[in-house]
């Protein structure tokens, strides 16, 4: 039932136009490596009139867009049905999680953590909007999963499957990837099912796993000069120059508030739990595992406060652990809930998930070919699209020029950039209203919103 709750959420949007700018931007990104034949898989590029050598972010979830492009083509659904199909493999990889640990003693309980997880405003936000956090989410999720599988059976290629995953982690999004280091210390901490001593020469082999992995993939020239450019411009420019918050503790308390509705809930159960005494080796059993959760949860957050550049959706990595670990809280109660109306709510979910399923058909249907997004600039920016010929450059206005909105929807739509260069050279301008270009541009095209306005020679 969670699981078609997040495809309902997600799917009036799907088919739609609109979505966050940095989503906009990996797009465009992703759609230049599969449509341009000069173009490498190692040298990002915007536009030469906006970025043209784009090492903000590692490459693999722009280079999963550009497989994409390649089989489906240039279609504006595939990013966003690429962000859903995220969602579904880590919602996937949760129950996976969640059957490795807690199922053991409470089976039949995977949906419990889903709706915790889907309850997360960022969740339905984030999976509409092709950030890279999608991605790196998977394999973080498929690191802890190998980990676990090693304390529970010592078989050492579960930790040689985690490194993979960890790398490939590193790969979409950088060092705040490689918080599942510490998954086996705090397994060890709070399960106990594994030694001090297996658990650090476990997580030694996975260091030198993962570093000794990078290194040789830095070997390859263009791999070594991305990097290198990645670490100078995002790095450490954002420990040195960006600012988006002037409190360090931002993130924790945008993630307080993203869970208050899980944690609400929590606390209800709690006070009901207070006249319903459970069994103590459930409650013990589940309790380790909550503790274990929300400290792997806390070790993929706690770290982003080094920096001063911070956003909610940063920290999407913790919260399919702030997920199991609320869950496992509120675990005991569900059961027993279960116990006196398991077969009635059999029925009741059954009906719950047929209207959820036919409900996302219809939302997908109704909002195809929509603008859900900044309307208008989407609108008039498909406009222009359809006026002006794919791969031109035309002239804007100076304010238009520094509306970065408008320059990745273009260039998504229509691969046209934009300049306020030589405006003698283009065939078309851009603008405002704020007459800069007029007397130049004399030939005014209509479009659908009267934010913007279109000229031609």
């Amino acid at each position: 039932m969670a699981l078609l709750l997040l495809i309902t959420m997600c799917s009036s949007l799907v088919l739609s136009h609109g979505m966050f700018m940095d989503g906009v931007i990996y797009a465009v990104i992703g759609k230049h490596i599969a449509i341009d034949p000069q173009a490498g898989w190692w040298n990002l590029t915007l536009s030469p009139q906006w970025d043209a050598e784009f090492r903000e972010h590692p490459p693999l979830a722009m280079w999963a867009l550009a497989v994409l492009y390649k089989i489906f083509g240039d279609h504006d659904y595939v990013e966003k049905l690429y962000s859903l199909g995220t969602g579904i493999v880590t919602a996937l990889l949760l129950v996976r999680c969640w059957k490795l640990t807690v199922a053991y003693k409470a089976p039949y309980t995977s949906g419990w953590p889903l709706l915790f997880w889907v309850s997360i405003p960022t969740i339905s936000w984030a999976y509409n909007n092709n950030i890279l956090e999608n991605t790196m989410g998977i394999f973080t999720l498929l690191s802890v999963i190998a980990q676990i599988r090693f304390a529970q059976t010592y078989k050492w290629q579960h930790m040689l499957w985690s490194s993979v995953w960890l790398l490939l982690a590193f790969m979409c999004k950088g060092p705040f990837a490689l918080f599942p280091l510490a998954t086996l210390f705090i397994y060890w901490l709070c399960v106990t099912d594994i030694t001090f001593g297996k658990a650090f020469l476990a997580s030694l082999v996975q260091l030198l796993l993962v570093s000794g992995l990078f290194i040789l993939l830095l070997q390859y020239p263009p791999a070594h000069d991305f990097f290198l450019g990645y670490w100078n411009k995002q790095v450490v420019e954002s420990f040195e120059k960006e600012v988006t918050v002037t409190n360090r503790f931002q993130i924790m308390i945008n993630l307080a508030i993203e869970l208050l509705p899980a944690i609400g809930a929590c606390l209800i159960i709690a006070a009901i739990r207070r006249f319903k005494p459970t069994e103590n080796n459930i409650r013990n059993y589940t309790y380790k595992y909550a503790f274990f959760f929300l400290l792997v949860a806390l070790s993929a957050s706690l770290p982003i406060m080094i920096s001063k550049k911070q956003s909610t959706f940063y920290a999407m990595g913790s919260m399919p652990f702030f997920a199991m670990s609320l869950a496992c809280f509120s675990l005991p109660l569900l059961q027993d809930f279960a116990k006196r109306f398991g077969n009635g709510m059999a029925k009741v979910l059954l009906v719950i998930n047929v209207l959820l399923l036919v409900t996302s058909g219809v939302l997908m249907a109704t909002g195809a070919g929509k603008t859900r997004r900044d309307n208008a600039i989407v609108n008039d920016v498909l406009a222009v699209c359809r006026q002006v010929p794919q791969g031109s450059i035309i002239a804007v206005c100076s304010h238009v020029n520094n509306e970065y909105n408008i320059r990745a929807y273009l260039l998504r739509y229509g691969s046209i950039h934009i300049t306020n260069l030589q405006p003698e050279l283009r065939a078309y301008y851009f603008s405002d209203g704020c007459g800069e270009l007029d007397s130049l541009f004399t030939k005014k095209v209509p479009l659908p919103e009267p934010a913007y306005q279109l000229s031609a020679r």
